[in-house]
Protein backbone atom coordinates (compact mmCIF):
# COMPACT_ATOMS: atom_id res chain seq x y z
CA UNK A 1 0.00 0.00 0.00
CA UNK A 2 2.89 1.83 0.88
CA UNK A 3 4.68 2.92 -2.95
CA UNK A 4 5.43 6.11 -3.31
CA UNK A 5 7.05 9.04 -1.19
CA UNK A 6 3.48 11.16 -1.15
CA UNK A 7 2.28 7.70 0.67
CA UNK A 8 5.31 7.87 3.07
CA UNK A 9 3.77 11.47 4.25
CA UNK A 10 0.54 11.00 4.07
CA UNK A 11 0.59 8.43 6.57
CA UNK A 12 3.30 10.14 8.74
CA UNK A 13 1.16 13.37 9.00
CA UNK A 14 -1.96 10.90 10.19
CA UNK A 15 -0.30 8.77 12.35
CA UNK A 16 0.85 12.37 13.56
CA UNK A 17 -2.57 13.79 13.25
CA UNK A 18 -3.94 10.79 15.75
CA UNK A 19 -1.24 11.25 18.35
CA UNK A 20 -1.77 14.92 19.09
CA UNK A 21 -5.48 15.10 18.38
CA UNK A 22 -6.89 12.08 19.91
CA UNK A 23 -4.06 10.94 22.28
CA UNK A 24 -2.99 14.88 23.27
CA UNK A 25 0.92 13.16 22.58
CA UNK A 26 3.12 16.32 22.19
CA UNK A 27 6.82 14.78 22.04
CA UNK A 28 6.98 11.13 20.00
CA UNK A 29 9.56 9.09 18.63
CA UNK A 30 8.80 7.27 16.25
CA UNK A 31 10.47 3.97 14.88
CA UNK A 32 11.24 3.87 11.14
CA UNK A 33 12.25 0.95 8.66
CA UNK A 34 13.19 3.28 5.02
CA UNK A 35 14.87 -0.12 4.20
CA UNK A 36 11.69 -1.91 3.50
CA UNK A 37 10.26 1.30 1.38
CA UNK A 38 13.50 1.53 -0.42
CA UNK A 39 13.13 -1.85 -1.21
CA UNK A 40 9.78 -1.66 -2.47
CA UNK A 41 10.79 1.35 -5.12
CA UNK A 42 11.07 4.67 -2.89
CA UNK A 43 14.32 6.36 -3.09
CA UNK A 44 15.72 7.48 -0.07
CA UNK A 45 15.66 10.68 -0.50
CA UNK A 46 12.11 10.90 -1.19
CA UNK A 47 11.75 9.05 1.71
CA UNK A 48 13.76 11.50 3.93
CA UNK A 49 11.64 14.28 2.42
CA UNK A 50 8.43 12.65 2.96
CA UNK A 51 9.31 12.23 6.44
CA UNK A 52 10.61 15.42 7.50
CA UNK A 53 8.01 17.45 5.85
CA UNK A 54 5.27 15.35 7.40
CA UNK A 55 6.87 16.16 10.81
CA UNK A 56 7.17 19.94 10.32
CA UNK A 57 3.49 20.16 9.25
CA UNK A 58 2.86 18.41 12.27
CA UNK A 59 4.73 20.76 14.67
CA UNK A 60 2.91 23.54 12.56
CA UNK A 61 -0.51 22.12 12.59
CA UNK A 62 -0.53 20.08 16.13
CA UNK A 63 2.35 21.34 18.11
CA UNK A 64 3.71 17.74 17.61
CA UNK A 65 7.73 17.26 18.14
CA UNK A 66 8.32 14.32 16.06
CA UNK A 67 11.41 12.78 16.34
CA UNK A 68 13.15 9.51 14.37
CA UNK A 69 14.44 5.97 15.13
CA UNK A 70 16.12 4.25 12.11
CA UNK A 71 15.66 0.60 12.68
CA UNK A 72 17.35 -2.68 11.01
CA UNK A 73 14.63 -4.77 9.99
CA UNK A 74 16.59 -8.33 12.19
CA UNK A 75 15.52 -10.95 10.08
CA UNK A 76 17.13 -9.26 6.51
CA UNK A 77 20.57 -9.42 7.75
CA UNK A 78 23.55 -7.61 7.16
CA UNK A 79 22.49 -6.47 3.84
CA UNK A 80 19.69 -4.14 5.87
CA UNK A 81 21.70 -3.23 8.46
CA UNK A 82 24.69 -1.52 5.76
CA UNK A 83 21.70 -0.12 4.14
CA UNK A 84 20.12 1.34 7.29
CA UNK A 85 23.33 2.33 8.14
CA UNK A 86 23.96 4.09 5.05
CA UNK A 87 20.42 5.85 5.30
CA UNK A 88 21.40 7.48 8.89
CA UNK A 89 24.79 8.82 8.11
CA UNK A 90 24.69 9.32 4.71
CA UNK A 91 20.74 10.59 4.13
CA UNK A 92 20.49 11.71 7.35
CA UNK A 93 17.05 13.62 8.34
CA UNK A 94 17.05 16.37 10.91
CA UNK A 95 14.89 14.78 13.52
CA UNK A 96 17.07 11.44 13.84
CA UNK A 97 17.89 10.82 16.92
CA UNK A 98 18.38 7.07 17.34
CA UNK A 99 19.47 3.49 15.86
CA UNK A 100 17.20 0.10 16.43
CA UNK A 101 16.77 -3.01 15.66
CA UNK A 102 13.42 -4.75 15.37
CA UNK A 103 11.91 -7.83 13.63
CA UNK A 104 11.89 -11.30 14.79
CA UNK A 105 14.85 -12.09 17.60
CA UNK A 106 14.91 -15.93 17.55
CA UNK A 107 17.75 -16.75 14.89
CA UNK A 108 19.13 -13.15 14.94
CA UNK A 109 22.45 -12.94 17.16
CA UNK A 110 22.97 -9.57 18.10
CA UNK A 111 26.70 -9.63 18.07
CA UNK A 112 26.97 -9.75 14.58
CA UNK A 113 25.01 -5.71 14.35
CA UNK A 114 27.85 -4.66 16.42
CA UNK A 115 29.87 -2.43 13.53
CA UNK A 116 26.46 -1.08 12.65
CA UNK A 117 25.80 0.65 16.07
CA UNK A 118 29.21 1.43 17.07
CA UNK A 119 29.07 3.84 13.78
CA UNK A 120 25.81 4.99 14.10
CA UNK A 121 26.42 5.85 18.40
CA UNK A 122 30.06 7.58 16.84
CA UNK A 123 27.62 9.93 15.02
CA UNK A 124 25.46 10.51 18.07
CA UNK A 125 22.70 8.10 17.62
CA UNK A 126 21.06 6.38 20.58
CA UNK A 127 21.29 3.26 20.39
CA UNK A 128 17.57 1.91 21.07
CA UNK A 129 17.09 -1.67 20.15
CA UNK A 130 14.40 -4.46 21.09
CA UNK A 131 15.74 -7.45 22.88
CA UNK A 132 13.97 -10.09 25.38
CA UNK A 133 10.52 -10.40 24.09
CA UNK A 134 10.26 -13.75 22.12
CA UNK A 135 13.66 -14.67 24.07
CA UNK A 136 15.83 -14.79 27.07
CA UNK A 137 17.76 -12.19 28.92
CA UNK A 138 20.98 -13.31 27.27
CA UNK A 139 19.47 -11.58 24.10
CA UNK A 140 18.85 -8.67 26.11
CA UNK A 141 22.68 -8.88 27.79
CA UNK A 142 23.65 -9.47 24.30
CA UNK A 143 22.70 -5.53 23.31
CA UNK A 144 23.67 -4.28 26.56
CA UNK A 145 27.10 -5.63 25.93
CA UNK A 146 27.51 -5.68 21.85
CA UNK A 147 25.19 -2.87 20.88
CA UNK A 148 25.64 -0.37 23.85
CA UNK A 149 22.02 -0.01 24.27
CA UNK A 150 20.74 2.65 25.83
CA UNK A 151 16.81 1.53 25.98
CA UNK A 152 15.12 -1.52 25.27
CA UNK A 153 12.33 -2.60 23.81
CA UNK A 154 10.22 -4.49 25.25
CA UNK A 155 12.84 -6.41 27.56
CA UNK A 156 10.07 -8.59 29.58
CA UNK A 157 12.18 -11.62 29.71
CA UNK A 158 14.79 -9.85 31.61
CA UNK A 159 12.22 -11.00 34.42
CA UNK A 160 13.75 -14.16 34.77
CA UNK A 161 17.26 -12.88 35.46
CA UNK A 162 17.55 -10.93 39.16
CA UNK A 163 20.96 -10.18 38.06
CA UNK A 164 20.10 -8.49 34.69
CA UNK A 165 16.88 -6.47 36.44
CA UNK A 166 19.80 -4.69 39.28
CA UNK A 167 22.14 -3.85 36.30
CA UNK A 168 19.18 -2.00 34.42
CA UNK A 169 18.40 -0.51 37.45
CA UNK A 170 21.76 0.03 38.46
CA UNK A 171 21.88 2.06 35.18
CA UNK A 172 19.01 3.57 34.41
CA UNK A 173 17.98 1.75 31.12
CA UNK A 174 14.94 1.74 30.66
CA UNK A 175 12.31 -0.38 28.48
CA UNK A 176 10.09 0.74 26.08
CA UNK A 177 7.04 -2.39 26.99
CA UNK A 178 3.24 -1.73 26.64
CA UNK A 179 2.26 -3.66 30.37
CA UNK A 180 -0.90 -5.08 30.66
CA UNK A 181 -0.89 -5.99 34.42
CA UNK A 182 -4.33 -7.79 34.34
CA UNK A 183 -3.07 -10.34 31.75
CA UNK A 184 -1.20 -13.51 33.81
CA UNK A 185 -0.74 -15.53 30.02
CA UNK A 186 2.78 -16.21 29.52
CA UNK A 187 3.85 -15.38 26.39
CA UNK A 188 6.14 -17.84 23.75
CA UNK A 189 9.27 -18.58 25.46
CA UNK A 190 8.49 -20.26 27.91
CA UNK A 191 10.98 -18.95 30.79
CA UNK A 192 9.22 -15.38 31.22
CA UNK A 193 6.84 -14.32 34.13
CA UNK A 194 3.43 -13.33 33.93
CA UNK A 195 3.09 -9.78 33.69
CA UNK A 196 1.33 -9.00 36.69
CA UNK A 197 4.38 -10.77 38.33
CA UNK A 198 7.11 -8.34 35.88
CA UNK A 199 5.77 -5.24 36.94
CA UNK A 200 6.00 -5.50 40.99
CA UNK A 201 9.48 -7.02 40.48
CA UNK A 202 10.52 -4.24 38.14
CA UNK A 203 9.19 -1.42 40.20
CA UNK A 204 10.90 -3.05 43.60
CA UNK A 205 14.06 -2.96 41.63
CA UNK A 206 13.17 0.43 40.33
CA UNK A 207 13.68 -0.43 36.58
CA UNK A 208 11.99 1.86 34.41
CA UNK A 209 8.88 1.06 32.63
CA UNK A 210 6.86 3.68 30.82
CA UNK A 211 3.88 2.23 32.46
CA UNK A 212 5.31 3.48 35.78
CA UNK A 213 4.01 7.12 35.78
CA UNK A 214 4.25 9.52 38.78
CA UNK A 215 1.32 10.03 40.51
CA UNK A 216 0.69 13.94 39.19
CA UNK A 217 0.68 12.56 35.41
CA UNK A 218 -1.60 14.53 33.19
CA UNK A 219 -1.10 12.19 29.98
CA UNK A 220 -3.82 9.14 29.02
CA UNK A 221 -3.50 5.90 30.47
CA UNK A 222 -3.91 2.61 28.74
CA UNK A 223 -3.68 -0.65 29.20
CA UNK A 224 -2.77 -2.59 26.04
CA UNK A 225 -1.94 -6.22 25.20
CA UNK A 226 -5.15 -7.82 25.83
CA UNK A 227 -6.15 -7.43 29.37
CA UNK A 228 -6.84 -10.89 29.45
CA UNK A 229 -10.98 -11.74 29.76
CA UNK A 230 -13.95 -9.84 30.57
CA UNK A 231 -13.33 -9.58 34.01
CA UNK A 232 -9.83 -8.33 33.69
CA UNK A 233 -11.36 -5.92 31.45
CA UNK A 234 -13.77 -4.37 34.50
CA UNK A 235 -10.65 -4.21 36.95
CA UNK A 236 -8.11 -2.44 34.51
CA UNK A 237 -11.15 -0.05 34.69
CA UNK A 238 -11.63 0.10 37.39
CA UNK A 239 -8.67 1.61 38.25
CA UNK A 240 -8.09 4.90 38.94
CA UNK A 241 -4.79 5.43 36.69
CA UNK A 242 -6.50 4.12 33.59
CA UNK A 243 -8.08 5.77 31.02
CA UNK A 244 -8.89 2.73 28.87
CA UNK A 245 -8.36 -0.38 27.97
CA UNK A 246 -6.96 -1.90 24.42
CA UNK A 247 -8.76 -5.46 24.24
CA UNK A 248 -9.56 -5.76 20.51
CA UNK A 249 -10.17 -10.06 21.37
CA UNK A 250 -12.94 -8.71 22.99
CA UNK A 251 -14.61 -6.93 20.68
CA UNK A 252 -15.36 -9.09 17.81
CA UNK A 253 -17.92 -10.21 15.03
CA UNK A 254 -18.51 -13.24 16.44
CA UNK A 255 -19.04 -14.95 19.80
CA UNK A 256 -20.75 -12.98 23.13
CA UNK A 257 -17.62 -11.74 24.10
CA UNK A 258 -18.99 -8.40 24.23
CA UNK A 259 -21.84 -8.56 25.49
CA UNK A 260 -20.57 -10.64 28.83
CA UNK A 261 -18.03 -7.88 28.98
CA UNK A 262 -20.60 -5.02 29.50
CA UNK A 263 -22.66 -7.25 31.97
CA UNK A 264 -19.42 -7.81 34.00
CA UNK A 265 -18.92 -3.83 33.62
CA UNK A 266 -22.41 -3.24 34.62
CA UNK A 267 -22.70 -5.70 37.77
CA UNK A 268 -19.50 -4.15 38.83
CA UNK A 269 -20.98 -0.60 38.83
CA UNK A 270 -18.89 0.88 36.21
CA UNK A 271 -21.18 3.33 34.44
CA UNK A 272 -21.41 3.06 30.38
CA UNK A 273 -21.97 5.41 27.67
CA UNK A 274 -22.96 4.17 24.16
CA UNK A 275 -21.41 6.34 21.60
CA UNK A 276 -22.29 5.87 17.85
CA UNK A 277 -19.45 6.66 15.34
CA UNK A 278 -18.48 5.92 11.65
CA UNK A 279 -16.58 2.21 10.81
CA UNK A 280 -12.81 2.97 10.36
CA UNK A 281 -10.61 0.63 8.56
CA UNK A 282 -6.76 1.12 9.80
CA UNK A 283 -4.86 0.06 6.63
Amino acid sequence: LIRTPEDVRYLTYEVARELATEQQVRYAELTCTPYTSVLRGIAIEGYTEAIEDARAAAERDFGLVLRWIYDIPGESGIPAADATLGFALDHRPDALVGFGLGGPEIGVPRPQFKPHFDAARAAGLHSVPHAGETTGPETIWSSLRDLGAERIGHGTSAAADPDLLAHLAARGIPFEVAVAPYEPQLRPGGDRLPQRVLVPRLRALGVETLDLLPPDCSIPVILVGGVGNAKHFAEGLADPRVDAVATAHLFNFVGDGLKKARHILLDGGIELEQVRRSHRVDA
